[in-house]
């Protein structure tokens, strides 16, 4: 088993248990790089689109506090979206 088809079983794992991935405490935790490639997948399992923007607003409080800024969510919106 090659890494691509590692990383595709990981993203599957995820797709599949796309509300328990958002909402657990790891999640916050890690990269923005991360935070996009899940939020963007089609596939992600998730009962409404709420879920995802909650999960969202917990990682960028997160990510203002680990970078010691105010938390913002100007800062997320930015980041995510504006440069998907």
């Amino acid at each position: 088993m090659g890494d691509d088809d590692i990383m595709n079983k990981c993203l599957e794992l995820i797709d599949e248990t796309g509300k328990e991935t958002l909402n657990s405490e790891s999640f916050t935790e890690v990269k923005m790089e991360t935070v996009k490639s899940i939020i963007c997948r089609d596939t992600l399992q998730v009962p409404t689109e709420v879920d995802v923007w909650k999960a969202c607003m917990r990682w960028a409080e997160e990510e203002c506090r680990r970078q010691g800024k105010q938390v913002s969510y100007i800062f997320f919106f930015y980041k995510v979206f504006i440069q998907l």
